[in-house]
């Protein structure tokens, strides 16, 4: 009986690990922005209109699932700006290189996660960036927040595009650096109603 009554208990208070959760990033609601800066000139640029989709999935007390943005989408409110960095730097126009995927794979969050709400501030969640036909270890600060069938999140990294083999851009005496940052904002749902 106290373990059927321990169980319960259980149960009652750590819901969403009862079993796999798997939420459905909405592109709509998950932006995805880049800025970079330029040197010498404090020039900075931002890629803005990115779009994160994929998924994201908990099981237990880890996560995983994939998180892809369509290269293609960024703005940099410049047209021959936004054509040069497609064709020339990122080369969308090549088989695979229209997207990133970050992946992620059974990364353990916190023990006290589902205690807290299910939720987690500036949490390092490491994963695989898959950029321009190169795949680098990266790891994001990230927050989580899940309620009901909604998940709730942001997270922020850098890269080197020269970890990626992408040329540094340089244009009229001013040459992009080669980190930049990336910041994203998700929104998903397990579809349950």
């Amino acid at each position: 009986m106290k373990t059927l009554i321990l169980f319960s208990l259980l149960s009652i208070s750590s819901p969403l690990f009862a079993s796999v959760a798997q939420f459905d990033l909405i592109k709509d609601k998950s932006p995805v922005e880049f800025e970079a800066k330029g040197n010498p000139s404090l020039l900075s640029i931002k890629g803005l209109k990115g779009k994160g989709g994929g998924t994201l999935k908990f099981n237990n007390n880890s996560l995983s699932g994939n998180i892809i943005v369509a290269l293609n989408d960024f703005d940099t409110d410049l047209d021959t700006r936004n054509e040069h960095m497609k064709e020339k730097y990122l080369e969308t126009g090549k088989p695979g290189f229209d997207q990133a995927i970050l992946k992620i794979d059974s990364v353990i969050l916190p023990k006290d996660f589902s205690e807290k709400g299910n939720r987690i501030d500036k949490f390092p969640i490491e994963g695989i960036l898959v950029l321009h036909g190169k795949e680098k270890k990266i790891s994001c600060l990230t927050d989580l927040l899940i309620q009901g069938n909604d998940l709730n999140g942001k997270t922020n990294f850098k890269i080197k595009l020269s970890d990626f083999g992408i040329e540094i851009p340089s244009f009229a005496g001013i040459t992009i650096e080669d980190e930049i940052v990336i910041n994203a904002q998700f929104k998903g749902s397990t579809g349950k109603q």
